[in-house]
């Protein structure tokens, strides 16, 4: 995939969206299931995801990854922006994902103050989330 580096004052932004008119830097990629399997890791208790508004990709392929028997908590950053300009996707669109594959989602302050209480899907502004199942 094509790789575009933020300028020096937005140390971070780097992203696989062009959001600052950089040059396109080629970077081979690999899916969490495939990475997983190469390493021989069999079981994964924790994934911190931080990919600038390309967390569905990243779910998407960690597809056996969250269905195993003692499936991850996955720790992500979420942001409206972020995710509404990365292709064809919308904000919440990765939480939503999570959902689907049987997680439940909270932001991670609340998650720290309150226990296992799913929240719903945030669409605006930004948060640090939490996904676990409910059956772990």
């Amino acid at each position: 995939v094509n790789f575009y580096n933020a300028p020096e004052h937005k140390f971070g932004m780097g992203s696989l969206s062009n959001r600052f008119d950089s040059i396109a830097i080629p970077v081979p990629t690999i899916t969490v299931d495939d990475a997983l399997a190469a390493a021989g890791i069999t079981r994964l208790d924790v994934l911190k995801v931080d990919v600038e508004g390309h967390e569905l990709a990243v779910f998407q392929g960690a597809v056996r990854t969250l269905q195993q028997a003692r499936p991850p908590v996955i720790l992500f950053e979420f942001m409206d922006w972020a995710e509404n300009t990365s292709g064809d996707q919308h904000a919440g669109d990765a939480q939503r994902y999570l959902i689907s594959q049987g997680y439940c989602i909270a932001r991670l302050d609340h998650f720290l103050q309150h226990g296992r209480q799913a929240g719903s899907v945030i669409e605006q502004g930004g948060a640090d989330l939490i996904a676990w199942k409910m059956n772990t």
